[in-house]
């Protein structure tokens, strides 16, 4: 995968935590560059950031949605409640994921 298809699969992703309720929470993290800026979410009471992870022996790397419950920890770009998958899934299973990383959606009963 390209680092233009990682991009817009990144925008992609962006837009079903809008459609799912999420908004920008207007927040860049201190000493974070303009260059490097990830919108950061509000959703339910909890910040959401998206971002990528490399894991040992696995070529393509993952999207992480990563999410905190205190604003001044988003304020300094700390998250934690990681949830990862695929940049491959189909559109649907992403979705899927999304709502199941904002807490809409159990994966075990959808």
């Amino acid at each position: 995968m390209t680092d233009s298809e990682k991009k817009d699969r990144i925008r992609y992703v962006e837009s079903l935590l809008t459609e799912n309720g999420a908004i920008d929470a207007k927040i860049q993290p201190r000493g974070q560059g303009k260059d490097e800026k990830r919108t950061i979410f509000w959703f339910n009471g909890n910040y959401y950031r998206l971002g990528e992870v490399t894991f040992d022996g696995i070529d393509d790397p993952y999207i992480v949605v990563s999410c905190t419950d205190t604003k001044k920890y988003a304020e300094y770009g700390l998250f934690d409640d990681v949830h990862a998958f695929e940049y491959t899934l189909s559109d649907e299973e992403t979705k899927t994921e999304i709502r199941f990383a904002m807490g809409i959606e159990d994966l075990f009963t959808s």
